[in-house]
């Protein structure tokens, strides 16, 4: 992997898929590309859990990490683990010269686990963010079902990684034209990284991935759209901030409430909810409901 591929394949605002079978090695290849890029000076902002050094003979003993306890390298302070979008959001404009990369993508956003608000969302964050001086990364088993996600609209690179031996893999490296498909223009293989080996950072292989949608993604993105890019890392903090603690004077969120609600009266509908919450003074939508529900076994 050469200094050259962050910097046409990861510049900000570009997209790479990380494609392979089952156990293939795709989390371990998303390593390896952290390590890679870190003496770029470049942090990485993700879902993937990490042991800390300290855990690692227990990981080991599980038989969750496979190589020797010294093969491992504790994980570096640019590599930063979230599972909120609010606080991915902090994260990313905190920092200059970001990367993101998201395990599991289909998990939180596919129409079969999420609305099709966050759907919507997802797309959104997506297209967004090079404004957010970060490319990003999506980890998945399937590319098609990723790609029909996307519309295939936005060019980007893929990794298909193949797996020789535990040790021992290699990555073809393809590029993808996006709408910009003209004559000899097609997607192709572009390059081909041979012996690429396990990550040396201790990822717990047995964590679910997951991504909290706690912010309105589609009225964060409208408001900072009204923004230059110096007033947006300003306001940043207080807009998420404002997000959060929109609660009631007793201290419930709204999640509380609609979670109290349901308990209360299992058969009460989604706009009686709605008519509680706005005598409350707080504002909601139906697919957030409709979350909570799925969330706490509940479907409407």
């Amino acid at each position: 992997m050469s200094k050259g591929f962050f910097s046409e394949a990861l510049s900000p605002g570009k997209l790479l898929l990380i494609t392979a079978t089952m156990r293939a090695g795709k989390s371990s290849t998303a390593g390896y590309i952290i390590e890679k890029g870190i003496p770029l000076g470049y942090n990485f902002y993700t879902n993937m859990i990490f042991f800390d050094y300290e855990e690692i003979d227990e990981a080991i003993d599980e038989g969750i990490l496979k190589q020797k306890k010294e093969y491992y390298h504790r994980v570096p302070q640019q590599v930063h683990t979230k599972t909120k979008m609010s606080e991915l959001i902090l994260g990313l404009y905190q920092t200059r010269k970001n990367i993101t990369l998201l395990d599991e993508a289909l998990l939180f956003a596919s129409s079969k686990k999420g609305s099709s608000r966050d759907i919507r969302w997802f797309e959104g964050f997506v297209t967004q963010i090079g404004k957010m001086n970060s490319s990003i990364i999506l980890i998945s088993q399937a590319k098609s079902k990723l790609a029909t996600l996307l519309k295939e609209d936005i060019p980007s690179y893929e990794l298909k990684v193949k797996k020789i031996s535990f040790s021992n893999r290699y990555v073809e490296v393809w590029y993808n034209p996006g709408q910009n498909r003209e004559e000899g223009n097609e997607s192709r293989q572009v390059d081909t990284w041979y012996h690429v080996p396990p990550t040396h950072l201790p990822y717990d292989t047995l964590a679910p991935a997951g991504l909290e949608y706690d912010i309105d993604m589609e009225r964060f993105i409208n408001s900072i759209s009204k923004l230059n890019s110096l007033k947006v890392r300003k306001v940043i903090p207080d807009m998420i901030k404002k997000e959060l603690e929109e609660k009631t004077k007793n201290g419930e969120s709204k999640k509380d409430i609609i979670v109290g609600l349901i308990q209360d009266n299992p058969d009460i509908t989604t706009g009686q909810i709605m008519e509680k919450l706005n005598e409350l003074g707080l504002r909601t939508a139906v697919n957030y409901i409709t979350r909570i529900k799925r969330e706490i076994g509940v479907f409407s």
